[in-house]
C-alpha cells in the first residue's frame, strides 16, 4: 500500500513538475542581460477572456484566455542568451516533459509546438522559435481542455 501511495504521490508531482516549464525559464531569465521577458498572470488572462471576445482571425479565444494561469514570454538576444536558453529548452524536451505537436524549418528558423497534459486536460503549451538572431520561448500555463485545442486545430484545418 505504502508503495502504491508513493508512486501516485510521484506520478503528482511529475505532472506538477510538467506544467512548470515556462515558469521556471521565465524565473530563471527574468531580469538577465540581452534577455526580454514579459509575464501575464491568470488573473489578467481570466479577466480579458470574460469581458471581452479574444478575436484572432475571427475565431473566438476568450474560453482559451479564461483557462490559462499564466502566460510567460522570453526572448534573447544576444549570442550567450540565445546559447544559453536553446540548451535549457532543449533539456526540457529531452526529459519527456512535452509532447511534440508540430516542427517547422524555413530559411533558417525553426518553429516547434509542445503540450503536457493528461488525455483530458493541456497544462501547458510551449511555443518555441529558433533562429541565428533570437530564441523566443512562449509558455502557456493552465488547466485547457483537450477537447477545446482539438476543434480549434480543426478549425484552422478548414
Amino acid at each position: 500500500m505504502k508503495k502504491i501511495a508513493f508512486l501516485m504521490l510521484a506520478a503528482m508531482m511529475a505532472a506538477t513538475m510538467s506544467a512548470q516549464n515556462g515558469k521556471q525559464l521565465y524565473k530563471k531569465y527574468f531580469d538577465r542581460e540581452g534577455v526580454e521577458t514579459v509575464h501575464l498572470s491568470g488573473f489578467l488572462l481570466r479577466t480579458a477572456g470574460k469581458l471581452a471576445t479574444v478575436d484572432m482571425d475571427g475565431r473566438d479565444f476568450s474560453q482559451f484566455a479564461r483557462s490559462l494561469k499564466g502566460m510567460y514570454v522570453i526572448n534573447a538576444e544576444t549570442p550567450e542568451t540565445r546559447a544559453a536558453l536553446a540548451s535549457d529548452i532543449r533539456k526540457i524536451i529531452h526529459k519527456g516533459d512535452l509532447e511534440s505537436l508540430m516542427e517547422a524549418s524555413s530559411d533558417g528558423q525553426k518553429v516547434m509546438m509542445y503540450i503536457s497534459g493528461t488525455d483530458d486536460i493541456v497544462n501547458e503549451i510551449a511555443v518555441v522559435t529558433l533562429s541565428e538572431d533570437d530564441v523566443t520561448f512562449v509558455g502557456f500555463e493552465g488547466r485547457i481542455p483537450r477537447d477545446e485545442l482539438e476543434n480549434w486545430a480543426a478549425e484552422e484545418m478548414d
